[in-house]
């Protein structure tokens, strides 16, 4: 501790860099689903995240190398080479002059770069997760054409350990017909899986039909009302719901916008408990993977919709209130030693 408080002051003292502008906090850096452990943490500057460039850049496959004599990091993934200098906002991509959103800082005898920085240079994708104060980096891009790629979840097989119960609402299948309106691509993983409502005041069946018949260019896995679960996409395709990047690790769920809070309620009902079902069949942490389309647009980019918020405040709840309810089901069923079939 001493040692990192004597860094920090000598940081200061070097750059001018006041206590107010350099914020350390619990930030994690994951990286294609793995938290990763570079023994420096990563760091708030000008607003930006620094993050340790060596471990970072080794985790990505990149060679790197130190000039102590000019203080400049050279960094190679592939065909790509990138060069910076600390304390310098310049730097170079491919022998190109880049502007950083800050400059590189020495912490602890690391080099910290901003994130964003890595994410232009290298090609990779970059986000935020402001709820769990994440970096998050996926490496794959491309979908992949088998769904059984490592790191895409896949539904367990029957266990006999559990109990296997009915699942208590209609769950049916009528995917789209319009191909104009389908990617027919597979996806490569599943990161999250991400709640939005439809706006217009129709059915999940309104919905299909409005997807077979119209050009719409976007789809949805599922869409749920207040009767039924409607499975629209074959689950491990690629969906045009929450824009790029995160269609390709993102399975996506549309509530019908319904009119009535009885209805709301029922509706409700079903969404947890299928979401429910979804976490427990692909072993996952309803807390880590559940978003709203409003958090994974701002965490991503690609869209700027803020669904579902206002119309779960229409009916007086929130998304850490459709988070913690389906983790509460998964909790009991867990207890109980039961899944649904």
């Amino acid at each position: 501790m001493k040692k990192f408080a004597t860094s920090i002051f000598a940081l200061f003292a070097l750059f001018g860099v006041s206590a107010d502008a350099l914020a350390a906090g619990p930030i994690a850096v994951v990286i294609d689903g793995k938290i990763q452990n570079y023994g420096v943490a990563p760091v708030m500057y000008k607003s930006r995240t620094l993050v340790p460039m060596r471990g970072i850049f080794e985790s990505l496959g990149a060679k790197v190398s130190w000039d102590g004599a000019t203080d400049t990091v050279t960094a190679t993934r592939g065909s790509s080479t990138v060069k910076l200098t600390l304390n310098s906002p310049i730097a170079y991509r491919d022998g190109r002059a880049v502007t950083l959103d800050s400059e590189p800082l020495l912490i602890e005898d690391r080099t910290m770069v901003p994130i964003r920085f890595i994410g232009e240079s290298l090609g990779v994708t970059v986000g935020w997760d402001e709820a769990l104060q994440r970096v998050l980096i996926t490496t794959k891009t491309n979908p992949s054409p088998n769904p059984a790629t490592p790191g895409t979840p896949q539904p367990t097989q029957p266990d006999p350990q559990y109990q296997y119960i009915a699942f208590p609402h209609p769950i049916n299948t009528s995917l789209i017909t319009k191909k104009e309106n389908r990617s027919y691509a597979k996806r490569l993983e599943t990161g999250y899986f991400v709640v939005h409502e439809t706006v217009s005041k129709s059915t999940a069946r309104g919905q299909l039909n409005y997807f077979n018949t119209q050009d719409a260019d976007a789809n949805a896995h599922v869409f749920i009302d207040w009767t039924e679960v409607l499975l629209t996409l074959p689950t491990d395709e690629i969906s045009w719901t929450v824009g790029k990047p995160a269609n390709n690790f993102t399975f996506n769920m549309e509530l019908c916008h319904v009119k009535t809070a009885a209805d709301f309620a029922k509706e409700w009902e079903i969404a947890t408990t299928y979401t429910a079902k979804w976490c427990l069949d692909l072993g996952r942490d309803p807390l880590q993977v559940i978003r709203s389309h409003h958090e994974i647009a701002t965490t991503f980019g690609g869209t700027d919709h803020t669904d579902p918020d206002d119309y779960f405040k229409e009916f007086g709840k929130t998304m850490d209130n459709f988070r913690q309810d389906v983790a509460k089901k998964v909790e009991t069923m867990k207890a109980q030693g039961k899944r649904w079939s």
